[in-house]
């Protein structure tokens, strides 16, 4: 078993290494061993270590080193108090770790009371989680990976359609936020300009008529995008120019989940599904959907009421799907 309280002090270091680095100047090798009292040699392996989690790192011999990649580290009161009144109220304590295999997996650890979320936030995923088990790293301080967790009795309608509720809430609030023309790539996508932007995970523990524990876990590209995926990715840095605070986006996605939620409580479904529905990414398209070793190809139709795919298969038969990935013919 890996000792945490090893990795955790290890990874303040290198947090302290990326503070060092992101100025405008180059650090020297002498200087950044002297300020984190280890050798040299250290040092350089420490810099492989976060170039390998994505950061992007210039390096001259004789000048040192120059961290390239934007970091936004944040804390628990840093999110607070961008929170709304209404926002406190829901989010009283705020769980932001240095590092976490997946905030989806702290969240389904959690202990929850009943009609309560909470929310938890990492500035260093190892091993998040997509849909099929495809794992998800993100760099530290670069990009937002959280987690929110509820228990609740759900109506089983809404807990179906979960993933697209939040697709909507989060792109809504993307759109608010930058400006950007955010778009739903049924199950769990969100894109921008054809390239993926961000993704969504949701999972249940407990019985869909019972008191049910929902994680929904959200990752969004803000400073970097992974480019070793099978779709083009894209950031928010490359799509608006700007760097745009986490600690702030963090707020506004967080708050727009719970709402849309209670917004799906109050007035049902069907105005929420409209709204997907005109960010729907795939409609029109010449799609394959894959389960397993079988793949369906044909036209996507858009979604039904009960969040499933409706495809015109290349045989002129309509076909509804509940899961499976889908790529676009291009």
């Amino acid at each position: 078993m890996p000792n945490r309280r090893v990795e955790n002090v290890f990874l303040k270091q290198l947090l302290t290494l990326l503070s060092l680095l992101q100025g405008q100047d180059f650090v020297s090798g002498q200087d950044l061993s002297a300020a984190l009292n280890v050798s040299r040699p250290t040092i350089a392996s420490w810099v492989k270590d976060l170039e390998s989690s994505g950061l992007l790192i210039n390096k001259i011999r004789g000048r040192g080193y120059r961290l390239l990649t934007p970091i936004q580290p944040i804390d628990s009161k840093q999110v607070s108090a961008k929170l709304s009144a209404a926002g406190r109220d829901i989010f009283p304590v705020i769980d932001i770790v240095a590092q976490t295999d997946s905030t989806n997996k702290t969240a389904l650890g959690a202990v929850y009371q009943l009609d309560e979320w909470k929310l938890f936030s990492a500035e260093f995923q190892q091993a998040g989680r997509g849909r099929r088990g495809k794992v998800w790293q993100s760099p530290p301080c670069t990009n937002l990976t959280f987690s929110l967790g509820h228990r609740a009795i759900f109506e089983v309608g809404v807990l179906y359609l979960s993933s697209l509720l939040v697709g909507v809430a989060v792109a809504t609030a993307l759109e608010q936020e930058t400006g950007l023309p955010v778009q739903l790539k049924w199950p769990n996508d969100l894109y921008c300009r054809d390239k993926k932007l961000a993704g969504i995970l949701c999972e249940l523990q407990g019985s869909p008529i019972d008191e049910a524990t929902l994680v929904i876990g959200v990752g969004i590209n803000v400073a970097s995008a992974p480019t070793d995926t099978a779709n083009a990715a894209t950031s928010l840095l490359v799509e608006t120019g700007r760097l745009l605070p986490r600690d702030l986006l963090l707020v506004k996605m967080a708050e727009a989940i719970v709402n849309t939620f209670a917004a799906a409580k109050c007035s049902g479904t069907w105005p929420i599904l409209a709204a997907w529905r005109s960010r729907d990414f795939l409609y029109g398209r010449s799609i394959g959907v894959h389960q397993g070793d079988r793949v369906t190809t044909g036209t996507a139709q858009g979604i039904d009421e009960k969040g499933q795919l409706i495809v015109l298969d290349d045989s002129g038969t309509l076909r509804l799907f509940n899961g499976g990935e889908v790529s676009v013919r291009w």
